[in-house]
């Protein structure tokens, strides 16, 4: 748990430089908070490798996820819908991020 509070604080000081705010957890259904510190966590990783690229930087959020969190067909990423149905889905992270340019997403990584 301190690895991962060590982990999180850094990559929100590197994502703060680039004038992100950290995400906020909307809801989740996940086994403990740890899914949705690193759902927070990933996704800053991945908005610094791909600032530009929305398509690159959900690629890259759901492999980097899927990192900590492995599941057998890997972690699926939505962003931006306004409703959502998933009858296989055991657990997800629903988040809200806002970029530099003061665009503001809803992200969800679910399984």
């Amino acid at each position: 748990m301190k690895v991962a509070m060590i982990s999180l604080a850094i990559c929100l000081l590197i994502g703060l430089s680039y004038q992100q705010t950290p995400g906020v957890i909307i809801d989740s259904k996940v086994p403990n908070i740890e899914y949705e510190l690193n759902a927070v966590q990933s996704y800053y990783q991945a908005s610094i490798l791909y600032p530009t690229n929305s398509e690159k930087q959900l690629q890259a959020f759901a492999l980097l996820y899927n990192d900590t969190h492995p599941t057998p067909k890997g972690w699926k990423v939505a962003q931006g819908c306004s409703g959502f149905y998933n009858p296989s889905e055991q657990y997800f992270v629903l988040m809200n991020v806002t970029t530099s340019n003061s665009t503001s997403k809803v992200v969800r990584v679910f399984n």
